[in-house]
């Protein structure tokens, strides 16, 4: 995959034997947030000119199976610091942001990758593997479980039912969240169903707000003032 210089900040990591391309981006709620990075990439240093009729030139290249994007709501590495568009992470003071920038990349902090409507848990969400790219190892049976309790398949912040607004296609359907945000969860600790929210597809983005996110109860206390 070739890639040129958008409107995204980017961040140069050459670091720990492979060459890591950050991508951080604004947060609608103030700061910077990773949105997902090229690991193994090979750099250039200069633009590299391609033949026409292609467009935009390169500066980096890297194969499509080390590109992850990390979906919206789960964009959850803070950055404060500031910098240009283009910041090589190559001085003494950067090895800290490097270091954890690579453990997060590598699973220790980030241990999730997934689509909101197809939420798959682990029933030991903290214990990590990478695969093609780091993932969760997730138990479908504890999901199955927190779906057969429900009484109702309404959001338990808003009350939102797919079915009655969108009619059969929305029967039994709802999104998952976690009481206790993953990134806090000790290397075996056990979740069960009653670690698990139901929550609507706009709930789910509104606890994700911010760092960590939201409690339940804090955002039924936005509903509950708007509404007045």
């Amino acid at each position: 995959m070739q890639k040129s210089v958008s409107q995204y900040t980017l961040i140069m990591c050459p670091e720990f034997g492979v060459h890591y391309i950050v991508w951080v981006a604004p947060d609608p709620v103030g700061g910077s947030k990773i949105v997902g990075w090229y690991k193994n990439a090979k750099m250039h240093n200069e633009l590299i000119k391609r033949p026409k009729p292609l467009k935009h030139n390169y500066l980096f290249e890297a194969k499509a199976s080390d590109c992850v994007l990390i979906e919206e709501s789960q964009r959850d590495f803070v950055i404060s610091k500031k910098f240009r568009n283009l910041w090589y992470a190559n001085k003494k003071e950067d090895k800290s942001l490097k270091e954890k920038v690579s453990k997060y990349i590598d699973g220790e902090y980030f241990d999730k990758f997934y689509d909101p409507s197809e939420i798959d848990y682990s029933s030991e969400e903290g214990k990590k593997r990478l695969r093609q790219h780091v993932v969760t190892e997730r138990s479908s049976k504890l999901v199955r479980n927190f779906k057969k309790s429900l009484t109702n398949w309404k959001c338990s912040i808003c009350s939102f039912d797919f079915k009655e607004t969108y009619g059969v296609i929305g029967e039994e359907f709802i999104e998952v969240h976690h009481k206790k945000p993953i990134s806090e969860l000790e290397a075996n600790e056990i979740v069960s169903i009653n670690d698990l929210i139901a929550v609507c597809s706009n709930c789910h983005r509104m606890l994700h707000r911010k760092d960590p996110p939201y409690k339940a109860d804090e955002l039924r206390k936005f509903l509950d003032k708007h509404k007045k």
